[in-house]
């Protein structure tokens, strides 16, 4: 009897525990608790420069990280989307070859553009996504060639290169669009767009 009633109990509290971190468990870019978006933010940044690039190799190079911005932009409020906009720029500016300051510079025009049209877009829609990370990608994707062929004094594009660029922008839409699925259900709240 004793043994049952433990067994009951231990259930409920199992049980109790689950609901009690569900709400943690979203793999989302805005899950509207900064921590959980900073530890989100360390596992995509852990895809992005680890996982990723040994199992494609330098076939293409992948960005997860633009998309992953551009949904938290969109979602959440500005001063969060400013914390992690700059964490990711950091990151991104770590772990590349860039000159300082230029994924900083390069987040803040898009998180101020996305702020100052955000309001006047049907986010439910997959046009406006589309478009946002199509032009995400290809703002960050144009200032690293230039970046690149101002420091390397040539600018030559084969049709390798065209290729990987072309593959790069179609990538990043697709997981921008896969980022994206859940806040296109559920709507963006009217608080986080002010």
């Amino acid at each position: 009897m004793n043994s049952k009633v433990t067994m009951e109990e231990s259930t409920s509290t199992l049980r109790a525990a689950v609901r009690a971190i569900r709400p943690y468990m979203m793999f989302r870019p805005y899950t509207g608790h900064l921590w959980l978006d900073f530890i989100l933010l360390l596992v995509v940044s852990a895809l992005h420069f680890t996982i990723l690039p040994s199992l494609i190799g330098k076939i293409v190079l992948v960005d997860l990280l633009t998309p992953w911005l551009l949904t938290y932009f969109v979602a959440a409020p500005f001063k969060k989307s400013l914390v992690i906009g700059a964490l990711t720029a950091l990151i991104m500016e770590t772990h590349t070859s860039a000159p300082a300051g230029m994924y900083l510079s390069l987040y803040w025009v898009a998180l101020v553009a996305l702020f100052l049209f955000r309001v006047s877009l049907s986010w439910r829609h997959t046009f406006p996504w589309f478009v946002t990370f199509a032009a995400g990608e290809l703002w960050i994707v144009f200032s690293e060639f230039f970046v690149h062929s101002v420091t390397l004094s040539a600018v030559s594009v084969t049709l390798t290169d065209l290729i990987e660029y072309v593959a790069r922008i179609a990538f990043a839409v697709g997981a921008g669009m896969l980022f994206s699925s859940r806040v296109r259900r559920e709507g963006i709240m009217e608080d986080n767009l002010l």
